[in-house]
């Protein structure tokens, strides 16, 4: 039962709304004046917190990695209190809203209020009026806060992205609104595409780590996911979801509460009490997210011994037998029985002293995984062109690299035949063994992937293009190419972090 009175909705959740072998592969108001700063520490994080989702947070939240800088206003603005977070995120607070377990969220733009005269984007930073004509924002919110709700308001402001001159228009903006509206409110105002621009939940992290405290134990409050909700209008819903209406922009608010693990409702449905409308959610990343879950829930001990795998030349003979030894060694003090890939391999294969391995799959499909175990392990040479610049240079570096004595492995997308043709020669000309390994990851899989990648990395989030350019051209490779061996490398999740493995299947775009 909602704590919120009855002329409100609902806050329950969200419902109705030559030789072939396989195994598997791990992968802004006119008072402003300068700011008084001081540097603050954000308390731990409650290690028991329950918020809906895994308690623990990726290590980017924790708050030994997160500097938090607090810019007070001068005595015009003695109700509002700014904090800076880790450059991207800046929080706002208006009358120092009562930490609460019970949080009701909400979108700006478009959820609260709009530019004037109809027009689609804000032209400077006074545009904007109350979403809906009348009081009924003003009576809703009012009426939350009066049933004990923290009021929170969740935007995104990428067109920021560092701009002083932007922030201090967008935060005049936000006061104002803050100060027609006259409640206790905090908004969190993600200005960059990182790990707190919803659907991510970076900024619901924040607030449930580092911005709902309890006054006396400066511990996190545990947030009430039953009763707590989100609010925006970026909601997935199709196209004449009511008559006249066009297709949503986008469904990040509806993705936001999801990952979240709270209520979701529309403006319309929120403040005008309307029917809950249709929605769309993307069914291929839909797919992906439940896929991943599925095999994270799996059997712990499904992993892959790379060396029983792919058998790579290894300079120390020794250290291979060691390593097969101990693999085998595993499976039998687990119970488990040996797989094909545990046999010792051959004499023929011992005596093989050059390798070329080509690699093939989507983009993010864990191809880098393999090339750096083989640099790292195995001391192969890895010709990779977003390093290299170029297909001419990747020939090239292959070539002095086989000329060297050194084993090569080829980590591109290699999807035509032509190409994975021309490193089948070059091994060929020295005699080398040539290999291919097809990483079966889908590409719905690798989107998520790269999506998660992009923000726990320094690596940017591939354009979609990069996908369909590799399914376009992609030429299921076969025994009649001419390869030594085909090797089939189903895709199958590792992440030791904990908040990795509550990131990857979330949604994420």
């Amino acid at each position: 039962m909602s704590a919120l009175s009855s002329s409100l909705p609902s806050s329950s959740p969200q419902s109705k709304n030559p030789r072939k072998r396989s195994t598997s592969t791990m992968l802004t108001d006119n008072h402003d004046t300068s700011d008084t700063t001081m540097t603050v520490t954000a308390p731990a994080a409650n290690k028991k917190q329950k918020t809906g989702a895994p308690a623990t947070v990726h290590p980017f939240f924790s708050t030994p990695q997160i500097s938090y800088t607090a810019a007070t206003d001068p005595s015009s603005h003695a109700h509002f209190t700014h904090t800076a977070v880790a450059d991207s995120l800046h929080i706002l607070t208006y009358k120092n809203p009562a930490a609460s377990p019970n949080i009701a969220a909400f979108d700006l733009d478009k959820t609260l209020i709009t530019p004037k005269h109809g027009a689609k984007f804000p032209r400077h930073k006074d545009d904007w009026h109350v979403l809906f004509a009348g009081t009924a924002i003003h009576d809703k919110l009012r009426a939350t806060v009066a049933n004990g709700f923290k009021l929170v308001v969740f935007t995104n402001q990428a067109g920021i992205n560092g701009s002083q001159a932007k922030l201090d228009e967008f935060l005049h903006k936000a006061r104002n609104v803050a100060l027609h509206f006259n409640v206790p409110m905090q908004f969190f105002i993600a200005t960059k595409k990182d790990i707190f621009r919803k659907p991510a939940p970076g900024m619901w992290d924040q607030l449930v780590h580092h911005f709902n405290l309890d006054p006396l134990s400066g511990k996190p409050i545990t947030i009430n996911v039953a009763t707590s909700f989100f609010v925006g209008d970026a909601a997935g819903r199709p196209h004449a979801w009511k008559r006249g209406a066009k297709k949503d922009f986008a469904d990040t608010d509806r993705k936001f509460a999801l990952n979240a693990g709270i209520a979701f409702h529309t403006p319309e449905e929120f403040f005008l009490d309307h029917e809950v409308a249709p929605h769309e959610l993307d069914a291929k990343a839909a797919g992906a997210i439940g896929t991943l879950k599925t095999l994270l829930e799996r059997d712990e001990a499904v992993s892959l011994d790379l060396h029983a795998t792919i058998r790579p030349i290894v300079q120390d003979k020794g250290l291979a037998e060691r390593e097969m030894q101990a693999a085998v060694a595993r499976r039998v003090a687990e119970n488990q029985a040996l797989a094909e890939s545990d046999v010792p391999v051959e004499d023929d294969e011992v005596a093989v002293v050059q390798d070329v391995i080509v690699l093939c799959g989507t983009p993010a499909s864990g191809k880098s995984t393999i090339a750096g175990w083989l640099r790292d392990e195995c001391g192969y040479e890895v010709v990779n062109q977003d390093t290299l610049g170029s297909f001419n240079a990747c020939v090239s570096t292959c070539k002095k690299a086989l000329a060297s004595g050194k084993s090569v492995v080829i980590d591109n997308t290699n999807p035509m035949l032509k190409t994975r043709k021309v490193y089948l020669e070059l091994a060929r000309e020295v005699g080398a063994r040539a290999r291919l390994v097809r990483l079966l990851t889908p590409v719905e899989l690798a989107v998520q992937l790269d999506l998660f990648r992009s923000l726990t990395t320094n690596r940017s989030r591939l354009p979609p293009v990069a996908f369909s350019t590799f399914t376009s051209r992609f030429e299921e490779p076969s025994h009649d190419e001419g390869f030594h061996e085909l090797i089939a490398v189903p895709f199958v999740p590792k992440f030791t972090d904990p908040g990795h493995r509550r990131l990857v299947t979330m949604w994420l775009s």
